[in-house]
């Protein structure tokens, strides 16, 4: 299979991506970093093919190597330097992409109108907290763990969760029996919830239990 580099460039011909492919990857939008596609949004981007008819091999060191001559203008969103490196093989470069890829998110300041939206549609605008929150919040009892109500909320537990089905199931040597959940019954079954789901919803039998919703 014959590979090629290209580059990506804005309408005055900077180079803002380089990379390798074969068929059409150069042309193709999908997998691309936000970076990449930031850039694309703000300015639309032109193919340039930079070398053609390469082995794989020559392919990566031909592409580490144009990146390498452009990456010290600062106009590459290329993540990593070269591209038959796998994030998740080096701890160094894991690291890298995370922090590229979170770039966008992480410690952004929100413009004027985000802001104002946010507190357009903020509940509390212009009232008190109720008594119970502010004394929690006073005993530093209200983030995670430290929560005496966290994960304990009505509608999670059991049968009160307004996503539970109630299920009868039936047996040829143990009868019937009710679960609350589809959850209890994967549980006391030792099989997953998407085994009862399936079960359930094409009239299977999942370890010999046949199950229906409770009308």
């Amino acid at each position: 299979m014959s590979y090629y580099v290209y580059a990506h460039t804005k309408p005055d011909q900077t180079v803002f991506y380089v990379g390798k492919g074969t068929r059409g990857r150069a042309w193709s939008t999908h997998g691309r970093n936000t970076h990449w596609q930031r850039t694309v949004a703000k300015y639309g981007h032109n193919v340039m093919l930079l070398a053609e008819g390469l082995t794989q091999e020559q392919a990566v060191e031909e592409e580490a190597a144009i990146i390498a001559y452009f990456k010290p203008f600062g106009s590459l969103v290329n993540i990593l330097d070269r591209g038959d490196i796998s994030p998740t093989s080096n701890p160094e470069v894991a690291a890298k992409v995370s922090i590229a890829a979170s770039r966008w998110q992480t410690g952004r300041k929100l413009s004027a109108s985000h802001r104002a939206n946010v507190a357009k549609n903020n509940p509390w605008k212009g009232k008190e907290r109720p008594e119970h929150a502010v004394l929690m919040k006073s005993k530093g009892l209200i983030a995670g763990g430290k929560n005496p109500f966290y994960g304990q909320g009505e509608r999670q537990k059991g049968s009160l969760n307004h996503m539970a089905v109630a299920l009868i199931g039936t047996h040829q040597a143990h009868g019937e029996k009710r679960w609350d959940t589809l959850k209890a019954a994967a549980d006391e079954l030792g099989v997953s919830v998407q085994a009862v789901c399936q079960a359930l919803r094409k009239q299977g039998r999942s370890k010999g239990w046949l199950f229906r919703k409770e009308a």
